[in-house]
């Protein structure tokens, strides 16, 4: 194989003057051929570079993304786990309060339907129905009271607990207290009015018959009824609640934890534990 070979010589005179000697265009031609072959291998370095960037981040996200779909996993098995073991809680809770594990198994179905067609979840309206329960309202009873109490109070739980604490304590002493009427007020219910449509009396009147004790429970129980009845100021209170925004995302994370706690159950989580 021949090859060319281009030399170039530089002479430098006395007078400074550089004089070149060869081939010059031959030697133009290998400048051009070395700078070419120069460019190409920066070209092929820098795709070579890019590739394995590419293969490497590709790698990478790849192992994010099973690290992420594994982590999601174990939290959710958790929270089913956790779900499953509230409604066991709850369970043992109704049990103690109803007598018996079919009285607490009725009761707490009953509570479990309760929760999912309204704006309230299991946690809150069992503690209520609890109280509820204690106080003295019977078994039977519990739904028609959670009903009435969570219509006047609109479908919040902060002002159910309100309610239900006080109207709890009204049925466990049998009648109600000047206080207590007022917190109701203070709940924004028109208590005033309704017991005085209830009595007939008004103002200093209605006052007295307050402070000697004669607003018994049961006149309590008759001023929710009418103020949560048809053409009563929260008839259907808890179905407007349920339609706002906050209403729907309560009502759906409690599906939400329900299905992870039946999830847990029937998969054989919780035995495992």
């Amino acid at each position: 194989m021949s090859s060319e070979i281009s030399r170039l010589t530089l002479e430098i005179d006395s007078n400074g003057v550089v004089k070149a000697n060869g081939n010059l265009d031959l030697f133009k031609k290998k400048a051009e051929d070395a700078k070419k072959a120069a460019s190409q291998f920066e070209t092929f370095g820098s795709d070579l570079k890019a590739n394995l960037f590419g293969s490497m981040t590709a790698a990478n996200l790849a192992a994010d993304g099973i690290k992420k779909l594994g982590s999601a996993a174990v939290e959710f098995v958790q929270s089913s786990l956790q779900a499953s073991g509230q409604l066991e809680m709850i369970r043992a809770n109704l049990e103690t309060v109803m007598g018996s594990a079919g009285e607490a198994e009725k009761a707490f179905t009953s509570l479990k339907d309760f929760a999912a067609r309204t704006p309230f979840e299991m946690p809150g309206i069992t503690e209520s129905a609890i109280m509820l329960k204690q106080s003295g309202v019977a078994a039977d009873e519990l739904i028609n009271t959670l009903q009435m109490l969570g219509d006047a109070a609109g479908g919040s739980q902060e002002k159910l607990n309100r309610i239900a604490l006080n109207y709890a304590q009204i049925q466990s002493l049998g009648k109600a207290a000047t206080m207590d009427i007022k917190q109701f007020a203070m709940a924004g219910l028109p208590i005033y009015a309704t017991l005085a449509e209830i009595t007939g009396k008004t103002g200093d009147e209605l006052g007295d018959m307050i402070t000697k004790g004669e607003i018994t429970k049961d006149v309590i129980t008759e001023a929710f009824r009418r103020m949560t009845s048809e053409g009563g100021t929260f008839f259907d209170g808890m179905a407007r609640g349920a339609a706002t925004l906050d209403g729907k995302l309560s009502t759906l994370e409690d599906s939400w934890k329900s299905f992870k706690a039946e999830f847990a159950d029937s998969s054989g989580l919780t035995d495992s534990v």
